[in-house]
This record gives C-alpha cells, sequence and structure tokens, in this order.
C-alpha cells in the first residue's frame, strides 16, 4: 500500500475500479487508500478459475473455443449441468 498512497500523495484520485489478479494484498492496499474504489478481477484469471471448474471432459473443448469467446451469445440460458462455471462469472 506503499505505493498507492505515494502515488495518491502525489495528487492521484481514487480511481473508480482497480482491476488486479485477485492478490489479497493488492485488494486490501486499495481498500486502505481508497475505499470508494471497486475492485474488480481481471478476465484471463476468472476465466482460468471457470475453466477449473469445469468437468475434466469439458476443459479441452472449452479452451479450444476461448478464441470465439466474441461470437458467444450471453444471453442464452446457461447449461444445468455446469453450475460451477457460471456461478465464477
Amino acid at each position: 500500500s506503499s505505493v498507492l498512497r505515494g502515488l495518491r500523495g502525489r495528487g492521484m484520485q481514487a480511481p473508480a475500479v482497480a482491476v488486479g489478479d485477485g492478490a489479497l494484498g493488492f485488494r486490501a492496499a486499495v481498500r486502505d487508500v481508497w475505499p470508494e474504489t471497486a475492485p474488480q478481477r481481471d478476465w484471463c484469471h476468472k476465466l482460468a478459475n471457470v475453466l477449473d471448474k469445469l468437468p475434466r471432459r469439458l476443459r479441452p473443448r472449452a479452451k479450444s473455443s476461448r478464441a470465439n469467446r466474441r461470437r458467444t451469445s450471453f444471453g442464452r440460458r446457461p447449461p444445468n449441468h455446469v453450475p460451477g462455471p457460471i456461478h465464477n462469472i
């Protein structure tokens, strides 16, 4: 948090969102220096967590379709047999 305090001391205003990899130290430091800033996980690490929740037999197909995720329709209803990955999103 000393780095963040230094930034604040040099005039940096509280950011709206602080994006990190989920390290608890970073989140605690942001909360300490700028309590109004919302924490957010980056999509790379979030996606890795989702893949970890999938059954092993589905992981290769999910990993290969990551390149196609821009074409994914988020309007579709999630399948009932993979509640863990859906919950992590």
